[in-house]
């Protein structure tokens, strides 16, 4: 019965996934709708980027060839841009970020990535460490238990 239970199982996520349910965070695509697509070639004609979900938004992660400088790019099902995020040098983000990393994350590795939302809420940070994600403010002032506002 358990191993019935579960082939119904299987089949019910595997059809509700087909019928347009959220695919889970960070799946990998071969290719997104062809709206996202078409915008994103008209905006960047020479990357090769990889796709993967983003909640229910698109993300293309590629490498600027001419600056080798890693960048995400954000849209909704319509094809709308959401945001940028590129990976920046030391030399390229507030001060502060690199005191909080000193000070809870010494000898770790991290990258540090600026954020450029559409709708003008401006440029914030957040930095990747084996302890998570953390975000900071447009001055490097760390943001306590923020949430990502992705739509």
């Amino acid at each position: 019965k358990a191993v019935l239970f579960l082939l119904m199982l299987s089949v019910h996520f595997t059809w509700a996934q087909k019928k347009g349910e959220k695919i889970p965070l960070g799946e990998v695509l071969e290719s997104p709708p062809k709206i996202v697509k078409t915008n994103f070639d008209k905006a960047h004609p020479n990357a090769h980027e990889s796709w993967q979900m983003e909640l229910n938004n698109y993300l293309a992660d590629y490498v600027d060839d001419s600056t080798n400088i890693e960048y995400n790019v954000i849209y909704d099902k319509n094809g709308n841009l959401i945001r940028t995020d590129r990976v920046v040098n030391e030399t390229s983000y507030p001060g502060p970020i690199k005191d909080y990393h000193d000070k809870y994350y010494p000898n770790e590795k991290y990258n540090v990535w600026q954020r450029e939302d559409k709708d003008g809420r401006g440029t914030t940070y957040y930095s990747r460490h084996k302890g998570g994600t953390s975000y900071f403010d447009k001055n490097g002032n760390y943001i306590p238990a923020k949430r990502d506002t992705i739509k």
